[in-house]
């Protein structure tokens, strides 16, 4: 028996100190980066079943400029927050680590058996005035079955932050050919909707999916070597962002969308089918809506209707 649980917490520690109540950014523009920039560890999670898990465990930083920092999660906090530059950044779990289960409220705790999933180190790229969570899941065997943890937090508003490799442009964008931009897209929790279609692929022969269709914020664009695309972020802001999760029949994984920006001066961004993505849903179920990683879309900035620049999405990452 194979017992799968998701969970989530909320902690404070992810606050937008830059946006008001509302959850908007103050205008389409970049918000200001503030002391609050950095990012959030999460040492402690509440199970469905109600018990509680700890990691122990010390974390190396690798910043943009290469200096390499270390970070102590081995006290009892239930989360560590290290206050950091914006852009992207590489954090790597140590050697070591343990994760503890209590089910008595705290009071003691038991070492379980566990894997940490997914990739170490992971890259987080760190948004301006936001402190970013980051997301690590563990998987425990258990003699009754294995037991999914993540580690993570939800905070409005929603963002999608991917990296961008460029591949070719033309005109006074050439000058991105081989370099790479960090995207943030900030948006609102707007309409859902979930459907299928025909597959053909056995055992379930059809693709189940759900499609965002919502207003945008803000947008950012981080570690803009040329220059040229960042002055441009102030005017993207309020246009439509419309992107689709889905699972095959064959239990595989992918990401598609795009944003239109609500100026006629203004580019549109295109993101092609992705080649890989993880979310929570299998074959035969639609797929929750919960945070999401996907990499390897073809993304395409178009100005004026014609192609100014196109490369492939590295990873996306979407924030709720």
């Amino acid at each position: 028996m194979r017992t799968r649980l998701t969970v989530v917490i909320v902690s404070a520690l992810a606050a937008l100190s830059v946006l008001p109540s509302m959850g908007c950014v103050q205008s389409a523009g970049a918000p200001a980066e503030s002391t609050d920039t950095g990012i959030s560890i999460p040492l402690t999670q509440v199970g469905v079943s109600g018990a509680l898990y700890h990691l122990t465990a010390t974390f190396e930083i690798s910043a943009p400029d290469g200096t390499v920092q270390t970070v102590d999660g081995s006290g009892a906090d239930a989360s560590v927050t290290v206050n950091l530059s914006a852009g992207r950044h590489s954090v790597r779990v140590d050697d070591g680590w343990t994760l503890e289960r209590s089910t008595d409220g705290g009071t003691t705790f038991a070492v379980v058996p566990a894997f940490l999933a997914g990739n170490n180190p992971t890259d987080v790229t760190v948004v301006p005035g936001h402190t970013v969570t980051l997301g690590l899941q563990f998987v425990v065997r258990e003699t009754t079955g294995n037991l999914s943890i993540n580690f993570g937090v939800v905070d409005p508003p929603r963002e999608l932050v991917g990296t961008i490799q460029f591949t070719s442009a033309s005109g006074d964008f050439a000058a991105y050919v081989g370099t790479s931009v960090d995207l943030v897209i900030y948006f609102t929790a707007g309409a859902q909707t979930t459907n299928y279609t025909y597959d053909g692929l056995y055992p379930y022969y059809y693709a189940y999916f759900r499609t965002y269709t919502t207003s945008v914020t803000g947008i950012e664009l981080l570690d803009d070597v040329p220059g040229l695309l960042k002055p441009l972020a102030g005017s993207l802001g309020g246009g439509a962002l419309s992107f689709t999760i889905r699972v095959h029949g064959n239990g595989t994984q992918d990401f598609y969308g795009d944003y239109s920006s609500a100026k006629d001066s203004a580019p549109d961004i295109g993101f092609g089918t992705s080649s890989t993505a993880s979310f929570i849903g299998g074959a035969g179920t639609f797929p929750d809506d919960v945070p999401f990683t996907a990499s390897g879309s073809a993304v395409q900035i178009v100005s004026g209707g014609s192609v100014v620049l196109s490369g492939q999405l590295l990873a996306i990452t979407e924030y709720l």
